[in-house]
């Protein structure tokens, strides 16, 4: 089953392709420093923070975990979008009830491979359409 989140846009505006985006069919690969390598023996998904429980999770646990398929815009910040993506992975909601999330929480960060992070506004991740993509 898919989960089709594509009218996503109509929160925020009428059109399906924010200004500036241009549409591409391609599904471009971009990387700030190369894709980084990576083993699924050693892997792991770890929440640690402002949470109850820390998790630490091999990959065949995290894949175990309940998942979604979602048909989702993706909108790059480099200028171009790609409509109707499939994307499958564990929702974030998942994520944050296993490990219970602070309720003093107001931020999320992500570590990435690379070293990349980010933060975003907790509100915004708890999202239904807020995915780990594995696919």
């Amino acid at each position: 089953m898919v989960t089709d989140v594509t009218d996503l846009y109509e929160e925020f505006g009428e059109k399906r392709v924010p200004p500036g985006q241009a549409v591409t069919e391609k599904f471009p690969v971009l990387s700030k420093s190369g894709t980084p390598d990576w083993d699924p023996d050693t892997w792991t998904f770890e929440v640690t923070g402002a949470v109850e429980a820390e998790l630490s999770l091999s990959w065949d646990a995290f894949t175990d975990l309940p998942s979604e398929t979602q048909q989702q815009d993706f909108h790059c910040v480099t200028g171009w979008s790609k409509l109707d993506c499939l994307f499958t992975g564990v929702r974030f909601e998942e994520i944050a009830e296993r490990a219970g999330v602070n309720e003093a929480a107001c931020h999320v960060m992500f570590h990435a491979l690379d070293d990349y992070t980010v933060n975003l506004p907790l509100e915004d991740c708890l999202r239904p359409e807020v995915l780990f993509a594995y696919e």
